[in-house]
């Protein structure tokens, strides 16, 4: 029997999801088939940003999975209650050991997207038809979520929040969204846009321009420029996204 506290909120998600697509669909039993469309179904789908990382439409992905589906065997009616295959069984133990290799403290989607991949199944075979693996997913999870653990039931909604939350400057200048902009040194206290009182300005102020806002910076937002700023989403200034979300401004 499956210990729900042992998996993140998306995965226990994407489990309930499969039970119920199994049992609406007369399904003899949960398969693999269903985890991986509850995976996909999911809300803010872990999954469907991997094969937007990887470069696949999800929509095929999507298309081939249920056609999958319907060449899975059904009963007249539904059933009072529908149990894993032996086959899903494997892909969650399998979930379990890459959570633990990987050091993470719950099992969560990437996991059972790993599992699906690692054992012999229907969607390992259809996902390979379009060159996706276990070494693509990998690679792709990585960009994800970088350095990150799986320390906490809802680990998943904090990959990626830079592109959730904040303004990747960076990736606006290389789109030619920015212009970067020199502001001659300045002394004495004056208004920084980013702070209520009066700042002294850096002597190596500097301007982005986003569109025709220009934010002379002061000694503390330099630095914190210089520190990888950000523009947060809340006070549209700038700032660190706390906690990888935006600021409380």
């Amino acid at each position: 029997m499956l210990k729900s506290e042992k998996f993140t909120n998306q995965a226990q998600e994407a489990l309930s999801l499969a039970a119920s697509l199994a049992q609406n669909s007369n399904n003899t039993q949960i398969e693999p088939e269903h985890l991986f469309f509850g995976l996909l179904e999911a809300s803010d789908s872990l999954i469907i940003s991997i094969l937007r990382q990887i470069g696949v439409d999800e929509l095929i992905v999507k298309k081939r999975t249920e056609e999958s589906l319907t060449k899975l065997p059904k009963l007249a009616k539904p059933a009072s209650q529908v149990y894993f295959s032996a086959s899903a069984e494997q892909v969650i133990k399998i979930a379990e050991k890459k959570s633990q290799v990987m050091k993470d403290d719950y099992i969560s989607s990437e996991h059972l997207f790993l599992g699906l991949l690692a054992t012999a199944n229907p969607i390992r075979q259809l996902l390979n038809d379009i060159r996706i693996n276990e070494a693509s997913v990998a690679a792709a999870l990585e960009k994800i979520r970088g350095s990150q653990k799986v320390d906490s039931p809802a680990a998943e909604s904090r990959y990626q929040v830079l592109e959730k939350y904040a303004v990747n400057l960076t990736q606006r200048a290389r789109e030619e969204k920015l212009e970067p902009q020199v502001v001659l040194p300045q002394t004495g206290a004056e208004q920084c846009p980013e702070h209520d009182g009066l700042q002294k300005r850096s002597d190596h102020a500097v301007t982005l321009t986003e569109k025709s806002n220009q934010l002379p910076l002061c000694e503390t937002c330099y630095d914190m420029h210089r520190r990888n700023l950000v523009c947060c989403a809340n006070c549209h200034g700038w700032c660190f996204a706390k906690n990888g979300g935006p600021c409380d401004r």
